[in-house]
């Protein structure tokens, strides 16, 4: 694109399809000292704007600014790190969100007084065990089932889950491909139509599975059935 336009020519909508679209480092960096916050947000956004650009975007005085660095994968781990103390909630929701923020950053998180902050937390795959334990005696029951749900979950804190007084955190535990399988094993003997659900489609269930829930199953539930056609026949391990 070429980088002698003249931005300042251009309508503000015009401007930031142009922007978002936009490859050149050096146009990027022209327009990221832009009067215009909404300019400036969209230059953060974009996954081509350089580190150092991002870096200095992170201390902008408007908050949709620093929203846009800290959604950027493109921000560095200390631009991040940074942005995880902000004293905007948005700000921190989207650090937690973001798939390049560091394991020691998402622990430090790990008790952010805001309830999506730490849901985000939850949900990121970086996340590690010492945060996922500290988040799985959150009181939030979607913060705990989310928890659950998580691949580096330990199985420690998944026996754990696994006797929650909430059916949804329990069978969340049963969805876990990480799950114990004396832990499944267990869970397929509960009748609920959502743990069912969670127990058959499993890649751990195998025929012992299948026995159990078949002796309370009475009804059709398509991941039990799926299970069944494995083992009707006697082709399933």
């Amino acid at each position: 694109m070429n980088v002698s336009i003249d931005w300042s020519k251009i309508g503000i909508r015009k401007k930031v399809c142009m922007i978002e679209a936009l490859t050149d480092t050096n146009a990027l960096r022209k327009l990221s000292i832009d009067p215009d916050p909404v300019v400036r947000a969209t230059v953060a956004a974009n996954k081509h704007t350089s580190a150092l650009d991002l870096t200095l975007l992170a201390s902008d005085p408007v908050e949709k600014v620093r929203i846009a660095v800290a959604n950027n994968t493109g921000a560095t781990i200390t631009v991040l790190d940074k942005l995880s103390k902000d004293e905007s909630k948005d700000v921190r929701r989207a650090v937690a969100k973001n798939k390049r923020t560091s394991t020691k950053t998402l622990l430090s998180m790990a008790y952010d007084k805001d309830f999506y902050v730490r849901y985000n937390i939850a949900k990121n795959r970086r996340a590690n065990k010492e945060t996922l334990t500290i988040l799985s005696k959150n009181k939030s029951e979607d913060i705990r089932r989310t928890v659950a749900e998580h691949p580096n979950t330990p199985e420690e804190v998944l026996n754990k889950l696994a006797k929650s007084s909430s059916w949804l955190v329990r069978a969340s535990v049963a969805c876990n491909k990480n799950i114990p399988f004396s832990l499944l094993k267990e869970l397929a003997k509960e009748k609920d139509e959502y743990m069912v659900r969670c127990v058959a489609a499993n890649p751990k269930a195998d025929r012992e599975i299948y026995e159990i829930l078949k002796s309370h199953v009475n009804r059709y539930i398509f991941q039990f059935e799926q299970l069944k056609k494995r083992f009707e026949n006697n082709t399933g391990a």
